[in-house]
């Protein structure tokens, strides 16, 4: 990874079909003018807790196509400003945590072997979340408690997944888009399966 400890003013990175295999321990540190982290279709294979350390004004990060196998919740704990999560077509098999309040767009579509959502996954009461992709998965199930703070929620794209059941929303879900299309274990909705949801 190119060092960039003389670059304070930087803004934005970007990267494409580069050879990068890690984003290494403060990697970043220092940067605080930076707002976007662009690094896609390289062979980023993992990323140090600490990595985006002083980062605090990211607001969009994009590191599709790589080959990522873990993403520590740590990560983006202290980017507080952090709009746009994109890690689409990596290998990843658990799902991040952000607890950014400024969250409008989770992608972690593609990632086939993710089939994992903490049951204790939860994000900043007052997100701003309105998408999230996580078509091409392995995911079986969404916890209840995921839903728990998002009442903003508009589209979730959940299809050719494994999921058995239509995950339960809350009451104040504002949901608009629920696309189940191409998921073959699930096989029956129940008459309440959609209760809740008159947006959709």
């Amino acid at each position: 990874f190119p060092n960039l400890t003389n670059c304070k003013m930087l803004q934005k990175i970007q990267g494409k079909h580069c050879k990068i295999q890690e984003i290494p321990s403060r990697a970043l540190a220092g940067l605080e003018y930076l707002t976007k982290i662009n690094i896609t279709h390289c062979k980023i294979e993992s990323i140090a807790d600490d990595a985006f350390a002083g980062t605090t004004n990211v607001q969009e990060i994009d590191l599709k196509e790589n080959a990522l196998q873990n993403v520590s919740c740590s990560i983006f704990s202290k980017m507080v400003f952090l709009r746009i999560l994109k890690l689409s077509y990596n290998k990843l098999k658990i799902f991040p945590g952000v607890q950014s309040a400024e969250i409008e767009e989770i992608d972690i579509s593609h990632n086939y072997e993710l089939d994992n959502i903490p049951e204790d996954i939860t994000f900043h009461p007052d997100n701003k979340l309105t998408t999230i992709k996580l078509e091409h998965t392995s995911i079986s199930k969404l916890p209840h408690e995921f839903f728990k703070n998002l009442t903003k929620l508009q589209t979730l794209k959940l299809f050719k997944t494994k999921i058995t059941s239509v995950p339960v929303f809350y009451p104040s879900s504002q949901l608009t888009s629920l696309i189940l299309y191409q998921n073959i274990k699930l096989k029956t909705l129940p008459a309440h399966a959609f209760k809740g949801l008159d947006n959709v």
